[in-house]
């Protein structure tokens, strides 16, 4: 981390404390670990409390497997970052994590410390339309990017044919890579993808704020309780897809129990109906999208697209199983 990036960390952390220190009304003091060699960013004291401080400027779900590591290693974690929207403060508090913003959120609960401070003013920042590497098609460019590093080497027309984009799209997307650091070069010929991990935190984030709900075409419930507890016999089309939780029990050999069931397909509503005895319910325990990649290739990755529906259910029980599924299929990829 350059002299920049430490300082803006600092002024971050301390317009979060100063924010809290003018709700609480008590001092609190804090000291930066510049070196970040125990992987935190700094300690603060509060009524003789010691919490270690993580510092991030814009805070997902795909962040939160991180933060849960870094929570075992310190229990007393305060996440900080610059604002918090209402899904994601619920996520955090129901997954035990503290954490503070700039704009006056909190969330302190240790011993007899209980501190909560809610603002309403808290939106998601909207994705700029500027970032050509995350826009609704440059999403299914990274995606494939990530689920098949080697691609990146074939030539414009060969990864337009398997992405599914213009070759105008496909090269700004690139340059928005490069110039983000997700690529480099090794020599005039080969490049590659770096900082993968960064890369994907960021995909997972835009799919499923940019994407994602463009693609939602209802809710649906089995026909009866009998149908639901046998769907893993359900034969489901070329044309549609298990997501979510159902893929993540197969990946899993059924270690999870569904209990919402993602459905990507481009089966008509009546298809649905006719074919596996889905009834239309606006709630539904079944979810039904329309897959953003053609899911009759082979070069689809699924464990990735399924850890990434598990993060971002925000479900405790459904992180630890992705948690699975990352040491088992993703881990050396990314």
């Amino acid at each position: 981390m350059n002299q920049i990036q430490l300082l803006k960390e600092r002024q971050t952390i301390e317009d979060a404390i100063e924010n809290l220190e003018n709700s609480i009304g008590v001092p609190i003091d804090w000291t930066q670990n510049n070196a970040h060699d125990s992987g935190i960013d700094g300690f603060l004291t509060l009524h003789n409390h010691t919490f270690a401080i993580e510092h991030k400027p814009t805070f997902n779900l795909s962040m939160l497997p991180t933060i849960m590591g870094l929570k075992n290693k310190f229990p007393n974690l305060i996440l900080i970052t610059n604002s918090l929207p209402d899904k994601l403060k619920k996520v955090l508090k129901e997954n035990k994590i503290q954490y503070l913003d700039t704009i006056g959120n909190a969330y302190i609960h240790v011993g007899s410390i209980f501190i909560l401070s809610e603002s309403k003013n808290a939106k998601p920042k909207p994705q700029s339309d500027k970032d050509k590497a995350f826009t609704k098609k440059g999403i299914s460019v990274v995606f494939h990017l990530l689920s098949d590093e080697s691609l990146i080497n074939q030539t414009y027309r060969q990864i337009c044919q398997v992405t599914d984009v213009s070759l105008d799209t496909l090269t700004k997307v690139l340059q928005s890579l490069r110039q983000q650091g997700f690529v480099q070069s090794i020599n005039d010929k080969t490049i590659r993808l770096i900082d993968k991990k960064r890369l994907f935190e960021k995909w997972a984030d835009a799919y499923e704020n940019r994407l994602k709900p463009h693609l939602f075409v209802g809710n649906f419930r089995f026909q009866n309780i009998d149908l639901e507890k046998d769907w893993q016999n359900i034969l489901l089309s070329p044309n549609s897809i298990w997501g979510g939780e159902p893929a993540a029990s197969v990946l899993t050999n059924y270690f999870l129990r569904p209990s919402i069931f993602t459905l990507y397909s481009t089966e008509t509503k009546n298809d649905l109906i006719k074919k596996y005895r889905f009834l239309p319910d606006p709630n539904g325990n079944i979810k039904v999208y329309i897959p953003f990649v053609n899911i009759q290739t082979q070069n689809i990755f699924l464990p990735l697209w399924v850890y990434t529906d598990l993060l971002n259910s925000g479900s405790a029980r459904n992180l630890e199983i992705a948690q699975k599924i990352y040491n088992q299929y993703i881990n050396e990829k990314i």
